[in-house]
């Protein structure tokens, strides 16, 4: 009896602390939530009124989709798995920028067919990963200090495979494995990205190596503790990460028809980014949503105060570093409320043995008598 008045008084206080008339949907459309909708409303709003002869033309927004959107949330989404495994990732650049220098070098140089050439491309992404996940899961150097390490020498390779030049001359049938048409000006590579994104999304939401890479991620030493292999999660999401930037480093050379061996850097920031502040959104962690979401908003922005500016040398670092420091102070201000409402909610929780709580019966005489003498 006592059980069910406690639930009817816990019912109550949930009730009187849920939003009128809102419930779930109340929660799901709040700002702390969904934010990034919110500023992708305001900022189409604000452009609208600013340059509305640029901003609404469907060329701009195909620009958007096709340029400044795809490859960077394919790099994203990449990034996604081994910050879900809690380690970070930061040789993405160098991979994509040795993915570039190989296949140019391959398809140009040693005249390989295109699908030869992808496919080594690809399995030297793999073995990139394979050497990160060597050096963070089995010796056991900090993700941070090994991949940066890695970064460095993937960039100095990069350069000395391509001589510290372009290297142009690819056929016309490589252009069009990035940037072939699909209808509706809309080009291959989203396609690529919506099938990468939707297969992460479905393993990490819908699979159990899902729910155990965010529990790798959340706390090492418990998964481990529950039997996890945790080291093998953590290793293979580099190697996940490793290949998908390869791919993105031959999708990108196929689309500006030159190997560069400073193609990814510029990159790393805007997927950190865009992970980072995806993080705060929906699930309130790394999620495929958030993420490309965070990569649409960003370069959209980019490109909305780039079209009002004229200017854009200086803009893209400017942006997404402001976006990378926001969203990690968002994700720290969520945290720090979470532990004091989980505080306020543990002190409020009645107490064995203490004063009943308003709205919950006395324990029956009879009862505390006999468990004493029980006990006794």
């Amino acid at each position: 009896m006592t059980t069910q008045h406690q639930q009817a008084a816990g019912d109550a206080q949930s009730s009187r602390r849920r939003p009128l008339g809102l419930g779930r949907w109340g929660e799901t459309l709040r700002v702390g939530n969904i934010s990034l909708v919110y500023m992708y409303v305001l900022g189409f709003i604000l452009f609208t009124a600013w340059v509305p002869h640029l901003w609404l033309d469907g060329v701009t927004q195909r620009s958007i989709l096709n340029i400044s959107f795809a490859v960077p949330a394919i790099l994203a989404v990449g990034l996604l798995v081994p910050l879900l495994a809690g380690v970070f990732d930061l040789s993405i650049g160098g991979t994509m920028e040795s993915a570039s220098v190989m296949i140019a070098t391959l398809l140009i140089y040693d005249h390989m067919p295109l699908w030869l050439g992808i496919v080594i491309t690809l399995a030297i992404g793999a073995f990139i990963g394979i050497v990160n996940g060597v050096l963070v899961a089995v010796i056991g150097i900090d993700s941070f200090i090994a991949t940066l390490g890695t970064s460095s020498v993937l960039s100095a390779f990069a350069v000395w495979r391509s001589g510290g030049i372009q290297v142009t001359g690819f056929k016309p049938s490589f252009a069009s494995f990035g940037g072939g048409n699909i209808g509706g000006g809309i080009q291959l590579q989203v396609l690529y990205l919506v099938i990468i994104a939707v297969v992460v999304w479905y393993v990490v939401e819908h699979t159990s190596v899902g729910r155990y890479l965010q529990a790798t991620g959340e706390n090492q030493d418990a998964a481990r503790l529950s039997g996890i292999r945790t080291k093998r999660y953590i290793f293979v999401s580099l190697v996940f990460s490793a290949v998908v930037a390869a791919f993105a480093g031959i999708v990108e050379t196929s689309l500006i028809g030159a190997g560069e061996s400073n193609l990814g850097s510029p990159y790393l920031l805007s997927a950190f980014a865009a992970c980072f502040l995806g993080a705060t959104q929906f699930k309130q962690r790394f999620n495929v949503a958030g993420t490309v979401g965070g990569v649409w908003v960003l370069a959209s922005g980019v490109e909305g105060v780039t079209l009002a500016l004229k200017s854009y040398a200086w803009l893209n670092s400017l942006f997404f570093g402001v976006a990378l420091i926001v969203a990690v102070g968002i994700g720290r201000a969520v945290e720090i409320n979470n532990g004091r409402v989980a505080i306020r909610r543990r002190a409020a929780l009645p107490v064995a043995g203490g004063p009943p709580q308003p709205g919950t019966a006395p324990a029956p005489r009879h009862a505390a008598g006999t468990t004493a003498k029980g006990a006794g």
